[in-house]
């Protein structure tokens, strides 16, 4: 569904809303924003992308279901099977890095960030989003879905429910009375949204897990 003209502030949050509980069940169309108030064409937001029983099969590779069983059926048969772990392969460099802001460049607020609900305390650009972290005392890289929120130009803040696997690689740091590093992918690949947010063991690596559906591995890297 391609929304024209939506307004950043509670109108795209209610749009979201208003689909999703009014569709039927496993039918809730993803949704394009375009030329959103205050901000230029280029700048769009998404939503919903895997909503639907058909695209989530997609997402996780498995053939067009007839019913939203059987996406569950073939998750469960593939989880049987020898799944093999793909490991990401580093590489110098990619497309990712085509635009790189950095220092006083920096403006969070370029981007469209919708203010969701009337009572949020500000703007998340961070719902379908992967935080990513790396455990100080081991080769542990762990990425989950944690809200965003814009606070100013240059500054976001990360709320980690205690107990989640972040929280716990961040207080390590803090411990050790240092700044825990992170990033914050926006825009990715469905199945690394769907990695984030699932229950999986302590210690493992979504990035591996998410390119062991597809059998094929994802990339990381720094820019040359």
């Amino acid at each position: 569904a391609h929304i024209d003209g939506a307004d950043w502030n509670i109108e795209i949050g209610a749009l979201v809303e208003m689909v999703c509980q009014e569709a039927k069940e496993g039918k809730a169309p993803a949704m394009m924003f375009e030329n959103i108030k205050d901000y230029p064409p280029e700048m769009r937001a998404f939503s919903g992308g895997t909503n639907s029983t058909r695209r989530l099969a997609y997402a996780l590779g498995f053939p067009e279901p007839d019913t939203p069983i059987d996406v569950v059926q073939s998750y469960r048969d593939r989880m049987k099977d020898d799944f093999e772990w793909m490991r990401p392969r580093v590489v110098n460099g990619g497309p990712i890095f085509g635009n790189v802001d950095r220092d006083e460049d920096v403006d969070i607020t370029k981007f469209p960030a919708p203010f969701l609900h009337e009572k949020d305390g500000g703007r998340y650009i961070g719902t379908d989003v992967l935080v990513t972290t790396k455990d100080p005392d081991s080769d542990w890289v762990n990425s989950a879905t944690y809200r965003v929120m814009i606070h100013d130009e240059k500054t976001c803040g990360i709320w980690m429910s205690p107990g989640k696997h972040g929280r716990l690689i961040r207080e390590k740091y803090f411990d050790k009375g240092e700044p825990c590093p992170v990033t914050i992918s926006l825009g990715h690949d469905p199945l690394l949204f769907m990695a984030a947010h699932h229950e999986i063991a302590y210690g493992t690596d979504e990035f591996v897990y998410a390119g062991s559906h597809p059998g094929r591995p994802y990339y990381s890297g720094l820019p040359d």
